[in-house]
């Protein structure tokens, strides 16, 4: 592509393809390899890499976004200033960049590093409101995806993933979703690292879409992760379909740190959420004060 001419065109990988590098490969040398870079400087609102079909997998690859930032001072012009606000439409003067976008299913992206994604580092989705399914995310490091009110490391619009033994760091949110009742994530075995401007693990509910619902997703269960930082470990912003579950993880704040925000809607802050939707079941608090004895329950 052109940047001056504006004409800069994404890598799309058709049905079946597997786009390899060799990451983190030692050479006899003892060096280790970076694996095949992927980059732009320019902030366009086409994704890098346009996922064309079924059963792709991307491993193995860095992929660099042009826009590491947070650009609090854009957002607060627009939203929150003393003086005028000039609201939605000059936020998203700043284009919204994605790494890879996906309607099909089964992504497989492993061993990747991605950085500098404005909106989301790896967007999915589905077609005419069918969800895109068996998405697998993994072994990746996801890092400088951060821009307020957007900055996502894994979105979920309509879709279901299984997201795990990931690195995340400086992400507004690690993994967000849109929160319709197609879609919803297991999210296991990461290590969130913390340095965030907002909650670490994030489902959107209806008002977020104004649907007239209360809607949050079918399911999302997050278990054996580690949150080091001390904003909120997970968002809940709707209700379920089906339930929301919090087990097995270990964080850095007790319990009592993060008060009745993990379990009460935090849009009206509450009600508490419905019998059955959510269970935090045990898991290690306060690990900054030594702590290693599991606690059961949300009290």
């Amino acid at each position: 592509g052109n940047a001056t001419l504006e004409t800069i065109n994404t890598i799309t990988l058709p049905a079946g393809v597997t786009l390899a590098s060799n990451r983190g490969f030692v050479h006899e040398d003892g060096s280790v390899s970076t694996g095949a870079v992927i980059k732009t400087s320019y902030n366009t609102n086409k994704e890098l890499i346009t996922i064309g079909g079924n059963n792709v997998r991307v491993t193995g690859i860095v992929v660099q976004g042009g826009d590491p930032g947070r650009h609090l001072a854009h957002w607060d012009r627009c939203h929150a200033g003393t003086g005028p606000k000039l609201g939605t439409n000059y936020f998203y003067k700043l284009p919204v960049t994605k790494g890879i976008h996906c309607v099909y299913d089964n992504l497989e992206v492993d061993n990747c590093e991605f950085s500098g994604f404005s909106y989301a580092a790896i967007y999915l989705t589905g077609q005419e409101k069918s969800a895109s399914k068996g998405h697998k995310i993994h072994h990746n490091y996801i890092h400088h995806n951060q821009i307020k009110a957007l900055g996502y490391g894994v979105v979920l619009y309509q879709a279901y993933a299984e997201i795990n033994h990931n690195l995340f760091n400086y992400n507004r949110h690690s993994i967000a979703g849109s929160g319709w009742a197609n879609s919803g994530y297991l999210a296991h075995d990461n290590v969130e690292f913390g340095a965030s401007v907002s909650d670490y693990f994030d489902m959107h509910g209806g008002k977020d879409r104004k649907d007239g619902t209360d809607i949050a997703a079918e399911y999302v269960e997050i278990y054996n992760n580690t949150f080091l930082g001390n904003n909120n470990p997970y968002n809940l912003r709707g209700v379920p379909t089906s339930h929301r579950t919090f087990d097995y993880n270990i964080v850095i704040n007790s319990r009592a740190f993060y008060g009745t925000y993990l379990y009460l809607r935090s849009y009206g802050a509450g009600p508490e959420m419905p019998a059955g939707t959510l269970r935090v079941g045990s898991n290690i608090w306060n690990i900054k004060e030594g702590n290693t004895t599991p606690i059961t329950g949300i009290h």
